[in-house]
């Protein structure tokens, strides 16, 4: 029987899980799973690939937790003995997408899927065009300011900026650099991202 997690076992998840507050996330409530005496939580992290995963039971039993991809792959597996557990699983190394976990304790059984849907905190582009000009632009979501650097082939920094804008559109002159290959470097201390750019007049 599924129903939404009542306060009691929601202040056990916030104290186990250190999280300030559990509601809705990705359009994913808060859901509490019982049978018996062993009742077990899912929730999806705002804005991050990641979910929290919470139970509580009166007994010492075994329970173990299995998270497989779409196509059934085991993705990763864990065991526990103890009467309360709250754990982060952080799924960023496999991306969006929809998750299948299952739980199993005792004659206890369920398969639920979990479903990963973050946008990239930073998206960037950049073109090169004539006189040896540059243009970047883009898009930062993160609560951090972002940081520019233009390398040279040697990994010298020939240039280098912050910005706190969560939008950016700027075009570079690097008249007075020589021509050749140089790495444009863009990161929020969440996601870095480098593209090559060739210059030349």
């Amino acid at each position: 029987m599924k129903t939404i997690m009542t306060k009691a076992f929601m202040l056990i998840a916030v104290l186990m899980l250190g999280v300030a507050t559990l509601g809705s996330a990705n359009g994913a409530s808060v859901e509490e799973t019982a049978a018996g005496d062993f009742k077990y939580v899912t929730y999806v992290v705002k804005n991050k690939q990641q979910f929290v995963f919470a139970y509580a039971t009166k007994s010492v039993q075994r329970v173990s937790l299995v998270i497989r991809d779409i196509e059934g792959n085991e993705l990763h597996r864990d065991f526990f003995v103890e009467k309360e557990v709250g754990r982060v699983y952080d799924l960023s190394k496999y991306g969006n997408g929809t998750y299948i976990l299952e739980v199993k304790t005792g004659d206890f059984y369920e398969r639920k899927e979990i479903v990963i849907n973050v946008e990239p905190s930073l998206v960037t582009s950049v073109n090169t065009l004539e006189n040896k000009k540059v243009a970047l632009t883009y898009k930062n979501t993160a609560e951090s300011p972002v940081y520019i650097y233009i390398n040279n082939v040697n990994g010298e920094t020939v240039y280098e900026e912050s910005s706190d804008l969560k939008k950016y559109n700027r075009v570079f002159d690097l008249a007075n650099l020589p021509n050749g290959e140089y790495v444009i470097l863009v990161t929020n201390n969440e996601k870095t991202i480098g593209q090559v750019v060739k210059i030349k007049k």
